[in-house]
């Protein structure tokens, strides 16, 4: 017999593919549990079969199945291998399975729904109901995940199921964040009511799933650009967006009232860091910086200008919020983030990028963004890009108004550059 190999169903590169005969049990149970495995303390598995399950694949003969054949030979037998090694009965999971196959048959789901849908969803919906441990739910996450866009509603209606349930306890966030990128991809696209509600309720604990949302801003974010999605589907995601930015500013405006100091201190960072991604993933987005340019992301010039009007309101409510919901400050590399955007769109809208320019400025200031290097290069651009092609915008009082105050900011804060250009905004607006 030849040595032991660990086993993965997809990997067609092993010369010889043979199955284990003859049944499991499980201790103590007089359930014989047919399983095409091997068990072994030593192997290690894929990971397609979560770490941890010691289950090892072995060459042995199996009837029906030829006897090891050289690779050329293994592709003609392979649909037949593969129908054996999914005939997994419903023992195969639950508390009659023994915990070292119960990953294997997350494995083992995953390809059954390409041998009989209707009992993969059977079997799939026996094991969420059941299935206790972290890891394994994972594994079934991850399999509904690959449906999710083939199925939604059976694989939201599981996902809800879970939710109410609620998933295994574990220290780590794996499984919160699958969860959320699986709704916010399904919500975003397919624009299911249903979905996004699942979706609110990660909003609605920006602390507790501070992960989660980030993952939700991440996964909505790859929608926000035209050759990724159609015009419905980018409304939706800056919908989400939107919310999320709302969400954190009402988040921020409650901090103010809690008392303890640790806990206002997370409530306050959660928030913000929700603006940041927002922000930061919209940078992206626009395709700023020439020198994070690559074939899959850059845009045309037309492109970024007709994605910039589609960004605007998000870009204006990272900017500026509603007073009513108390003062706006930006974290200094949100801010920068920011300014480098309305750099980099400029030429398209002059007056309301001036006077976005200065919501940012008193914004970030608040945090001292002022003394930050980067930021009065960003600035000196902003105003010399102005003083230079936007002459006629400068006539505009809110505009001229908007670029004194910024530079007001700067000059409060020493940089001589903000007291030249001072100097120089004052000529070119008399």
């Amino acid at each position: 017999m030849s040595s032991a190999k660990p086993f993965h169903p997809f990997d067609l590169s092993v010369q010889y593919f043979t199955l284990v005969r003859g049944p499991l049990r499980k201790s103590g149970s007089q359930h014989p549990i047919p399983c095409y495995l091997g068990a072994s303390s030593s192997a290690s598995v894929p990971s397609a079969f979560q770490p941890g399950c010691s289950i090892r694949y072995r060459h042995m003969d199996v009837p029906g199945i030829p006897s090891p054949r050289p690779f050329s030979s293994l592709l003609a037998h392979f649909r037949q291998l593969r129908l054996r090694f999914l005939r997994v009965p419903s023992q195969l999971q639950g508390e009659v399975t023994p915990p070292e196959i119960r990953p294997a048959a997350v494995g083992l789901l995953g390809l059954y729904k390409h041998h009989n849908y209707d009992q993969f969803w059977e079997l799939a919906t026996e094991m969420m109901s059941n299935e206790k441990t972290p890891g394994v739910m994972l594994g079934l996450l991850g399999t509904l995940g690959r449906v999710a866009g083939n199925d939604p509603e059976r694989v939201v209606g599981q996902l809800r199921a879970a939710i109410e349930r609620g998933l295994p306890e574990t220290s780590r966030s794996e499984m919160a964040r699958t969860l959320v990128q699986i709704l916010t991809g399904l919500y975003v696209v397919r624009g299911d009511a249903h979905v996004g509600e699942q979706v609110e309720r990660f909003e609605t604990e920006p602390v507790r799933y501070a992960g989660e949302v980030g993952d939700e801003v991440f996964t909505a974010s790859y929608y926000l650009v035209p050759k990724n999605a159609t015009p419905d589907v980018r409304a939706r995601a800056r919908e989400l967006l939107r919310r999320v930015l709302l969400t954190s500013y009402e988040q921020l405006r409650r901090a103010t009232s809690i008392t303890e100091p640790k806990e206002r201190s997370d409530a306050l960072m959660a928030a913000m860091r929700h603006v940041d991604e927002v922000a930061s993933r919209i940078y992206l987005s626009l395709d700023v910086k020439p020198e994070q340019r690559g074939p899959e992301t850059e845009l045309a010039e037309e492109q970024r200008r007709a994605l910039y009007f589609e960004l605007k309101p998000l870009i204006g409510l990272v900017a500026q919020r509603d007073q009513e919901m108390g003062d706006h400050h930006l974290l200094p590399r949100t801010a920068q983030y920011v300014l480098e955007i309305l750099n980099a769109v400029l030429r398209y809208d002059p007056t309301s990028v001036i006077t976005l320019a200065g919501h940012v400025a008193r914004a970030g200031s608040a945090l001292g963004y002022q003394f930050d290097a980067m930021a009065i290069r960003e600035i000196v651009q902003l105003v010399e890009q102005s003083l230079a092609d936007h002459r006629e915008t400068l006539k505009d009082p809110g505009a001229a108004s908007a670029l004194g105050e910024i530079l007001d900011v700067f000059v409060r804060a020493s940089w001589s550059e903000a007291l030249q250009l001072t100097f120089r905004l004052d000529q070119a607006v008399r």
